[in-house]
């Protein structure tokens, strides 16, 4: 293992060198791709081989100075998050080779692809870490690469504030992280994880709580958890999209990566208030995240809201597994974890394909404002179909993948409030559970609104008007990503059936997995009722509606014409547009968003 991790350092390192000194060449933007896509691909076969075969280990490999070394370990865990970033990474590095000479052509390729093969590293990094101190090395490296690419084009105002803004943020988190470290340390005289995974849970319970309290605002912090999260939505949108796609979809895995690791690997037994503050900051984020992507206008910053929304899914369901496991309930403890990583998986998936869709149309019509789009579906069928199978997915409608995890995370929370050991733990499920179902219907209004507003009706504009389609690479990059939106929404057992690895080897017992059926963990049963039949049912049930009617009236005679509009000429303008859209919840919430009514007085 250590020489095949090596050679995929080195290819990284490689591809980074390789874009700066082809600079001004036209092949250096393909060799900063091709490199990080190579790179990916090695990382798969890797991630697979330790999840599937059991191929992990551990290894040093560079003395920096006298007793801070290197140090690296693989295990099912880590190999887990390294398979999301290896699936996200080559959809993006194909997705790359056609965006990136739009930078390639400003003199910016050269140095983005250096910092985007660096960036790939760290994360790997971070991953492979077996020691505090290469932790924290990592995590550093990740923090400012990721700033580096988020401040490309530096040049705009709003794009320095946003990268200063994210840096100062990302270190106050690395501060905390730090600060749980040195006492972990200090406490039990070694950096090595291996040795803090047997010895933390021996650690004093108040000692642990404060653990708990620093490392929840590292990582949540890094998350984009509310109320830390004021970094994403302006970071994330005036990111080059591919980078806004790598930062949502695999860097924000990191803290949730971060999060299991400690928290169930080190910590040991869990305090109820744990698992009941992550639910409360995890339906905070989930609902007021969304809340506000809903009535965003621009396609990025609503889908940086809506990743702050899922982080808060995410650890909804972690603070529901410490919550069961605190209780004694180990089989919903497994569960709530299974459905916390799957949808940590099915987010990064379906996140990818949103933001490669919202940069495919950036680069068309170099707009993001919806209110600006309208009737790209007959400019950008491709790009349209893509987008729309994301929007899907992250409205969590069946049968593609997001609605696999968040049904698992639906029945977590709701058995909270039917084995609870205690009535305020009850209502606190159900709480969690009403405000998941709220963050739903939010997020797929929000698609709605998104979609049909820049993909339906008319050109509003003459950019809109003029979109063409983008390059064979971006959609392809998308179509890649895509297919794991429906095996995954297809075949859930698929992805839990490796998920069981990673929760077995924290110390849950899991089922064996069936690709149609989702396992029980704990058992070795399947749930009586497979989620595919719900779609399955809906299907059956359209086409027999529309045999029946086909059979009855016939064919159906379809005839093309003007829009009624009260005998006036229809115009674009007069379509329904984004802001309008979404100005009822404006209404509602005027409160919570605290907005003022202004008004100015004629004559």
């Amino acid at each position: 293992m250590e020489t095949f991790v090596v050679a995929l350092f080195l290819i990284f390192i490689l591809g980074s060198i390789a874009s700066l000194l082809l600079r001004g060449s036209r092949w250096h933007d393909r060799a900063a791709y091709i490199s990080s896509l190579l790179g990916t691909m090695f990382a798969l076969i890797l991630s697979l081989n330790a999840l599937i075969g059991g191929a992990g280990g551990s290894f040093s490999l560079w003395e920096i100075a006298p007793g801070l070394v290197l140090q690296f370990r693989l295990d099912s865990l880590s190999s887990f998050f390294l398979l999301i970033l290896s699936l996200v990474g080559m959809a993006l590095s194909i997705y790359g080779l056609g965006y990136g000479k739009e930078y390639a052509e400003k003199g910016k390729g050269a140095l983005m692809g250096a910092e985007w093969n660096l960036f790939f590293l760290s994360m790997l990094l971070v991953l492979l870490a077996a020691d505090a101190f290469t932790f924290l090395f990592a995590w550093e490296a990740m923090s400012l690469l990721s700033f580096l690419l988020v401040m490309t084009d530096h040049d705009r105002e709003p794009v320095r504030k946003a990268g200063y803004l994210y840096v100062a943020m990302t270190h106050l988190g690395t501060l905390f992280l730090f600060l749980a470290f040195f006492l972990l340390y200090k406490e039990l005289g070694d950096f090595s994880f291996l040795m803090w995974e047997k010895l933390g849970p021996t650690l004093d319970g108040g000692l642990r709580s404060i653990l708990f309290l620093l490392l929840l605002v590292g990582f949540g912090t890094k998350g984009g958890l509310m109320p830390l999260h004021i970094w994403l939505p302006r970071a994330h949108p005036v990111a080059p999209s591919h980078v806004s796609a790598l930062l949502s979809a695999v860097m924000l895995k990191m803290a949730v990566y971060g999060m299991v690791r400690f928290f169930f690997g080190v910590l040991g037994e869990a305090s109820p208030w744990w698992g009941a503050l992550l639910l409360w900051i995890g339906g905070a984020s989930a609902f007021i995240g969304i809340l506000y992507g809903v009535v965003e206008n621009e396609l990025k910053r609503f889908l940086a809201y809506s990743s702050s929304e899922n982080m808060g899914l995410i650890v909804m369901g972690i603070g529901a597994s410490l919550l069961f496991r605190t209780n004694g309930n180990e089989l919903f403890s497994s569960f709530a974890l299974m459905a916390a990583l799957f949808h940590g998986l099915n987010h990064a998936l379906f996140k990818g394909v949103l933001f490669m869709g919202a940069g495919s149309v950036l680069y068309a019509t170099h707009t993001q404002n919806s209110n600006r789009l309208g009737g790209l579906i007959h400019r950008m069928p491709h790009t349209a179909f893509l987008f729309l199978l994301g929007g899907v997915a992250l409205a969590a409608f069946p049968p593609l993948n997001g609605f696999m995890s968040e049904w698992m995370l639906y029945q977590s929370l709701l058995q909270i409030s039917f084995s609870a050991a205690s009535f305020w733990q009850g209502g606190l499920g159900i709480l969690a559970a009403v405000l998941l179902g709220m963050a739903g219907a939010l997020a797929a209004g929000g698609v709605v609104k998104h979609f049909g507003i820049a993909f339906l009706a008319v050109p509003r504009t003459e950019e809109a008007a003029k979109a063409e389609e983008v390059p064979l690479s971006m959609r392809m990059g998308m179509a890649f990503l895509t297919l794991f939106l429906i095996l995954f929404g297809l075949f859930p057992g698929v992805a839990t059936g490796l998920i069981g690895r990673v929760i077995q080897s924290i110390g849950f017992k899991t089922g064996a997995a069936s690709p149609f059926l989702l396992a029980v963990p704990g058992t070795e049963t399947e749930v009586s009722l497979s989620p595919l039949l719900f779609p399955f049912l809906i299907l059956l049930f359209i086409g027999g509606a529309w045999g029946l009617l086909r059979w009855k009236l016939g064919a159906t005679k379809v005839s093309e014409g003007e829009t009624w509009n009260c005998g006036a000429p229809y115009t674009p303008s007069m379509g329904y547009t984004a802001t309008s859209a979404s100005h009822p919840l404006l209404l509602m919430f005027r409160s919570f968003f605290r907005l003022e009514r202004c008004g100015a007085q004629r004559g």
